[in-house]
């Protein structure tokens, strides 16, 4: 299945920085304007968490390991 790998990347996207911070945002906004404010504030709970690993693998500064070191199983 040649698409499979484009579509898998295609739905993980979203999960990664910046867009995941647009999409908990948007929510977050969301809920507050509905009058779930604690739901809201867990909300940008979530986005703190993601704001907090990026800016660890910023300090880090460690690349990923390549090809040669894993194994994919396909």
């Amino acid at each position: 299945m040649p698409w499979c790998g484009p579509l898998m990347l295609a739905v993980s996207a979203f999960g990664f920085f910046p867009q995941s911070i647009l999409i908990i945002g948007g929510i977050a906004a969301l809920l507050w304007q509905g009058g779930y404010r604690t739901e809201s504030r867990f909300a940008l709970a979530a986005s703190a968490s993601v704001i907090l690993t990026e800016g660890i693998k910023q300090i880090i500064g460690r690349p990923r390991p390549n090809a040669d070191l894993v194994t994919v199983v396909q």
